[in-house]
């Protein structure tokens, strides 16, 4: 049997509802304590947070400014398994925000259903390639009836978001409403494999 609030998942632990997954340790930065290195999910939870990513066409992303101010927008991303690829604005607010402060904090999820949701947290690098180079055409195949709804084509939206950024996650953290609960609980009266 394993301790209270432990969740059987290595490297993670579970309070009420929060599934806390740490991806690795944190190095030093020049900029600020955040990791500089990209990590990845614990080994066993790789495919399942890869599968809850890609089923996602909509990623919230929240930054804060220099003067402490949050800023949440949702945006379009791609997801490599590893990391983030976002598209924007050069002017754009997060843009100026990841500049001063790279930690981000993405949610995903709908939280209409059960609260099921997923936060990630994460240090987000403005890159200094063009868009137009980094992104994929599986970009464009997911996103086509969405820019045809807006009135966008694929030079449009290359013109207008020229600007890349990648999220390398640090941490990942569920949160789950009262039916996973209930599974956890039915979890831990099974017996040990």
């Amino acid at each position: 049997m394993r301790p209270p609030g432990r969740d059987p998942v290595a490297g993670s632990h579970a309070a009420g509802g929060i599934r806390v997954i740490d991806v690795g340790p944190a190095s030093a930065s020049a900029r600020s304590h955040l990791p500089t290195t990209p990590v990845g999910p614990a080994p066993d939870m790789n495919a399942t947070l890869d599968r809850r990513i890609r089923a996602e066409s909509v990623v919230w992303l929240t930054t804060v400014s220099s003067g402490g101010r949050p800023h949440i927008v949702p945006i379009w991303f791609r997801w490599d398994g590893q990391t983030f690829l976002l598209f924007t604005k050069p002017e754009a607010r997060k843009v100026r925000n990841i500049r001063t402060n790279p930690a981000v904090m993405l949610a995903l999820g709908d939280p209409t259903a059960d609260f099921d949701v997923l936060l990630v947290e994460g240090v987000a690098d403005v890159l200094e390639l063009p868009a137009s180079d980094l992104v994929p055409e599986s970009f464009f195949n997911e996103y086509a009836a969405r820019m045809a709804n807006v009135g966008l084509s694929r030079d449009g939206f290359l013109a207008t978001y020229s600007l890349a950024i990648r999220i390398r996650p640090t941490r990942y953290l569920g949160w789950a409403g009262r039916s996973h609960l209930v599974e956890r609980r039915q979890e831990s009266t099974l017996p040990p494999r």
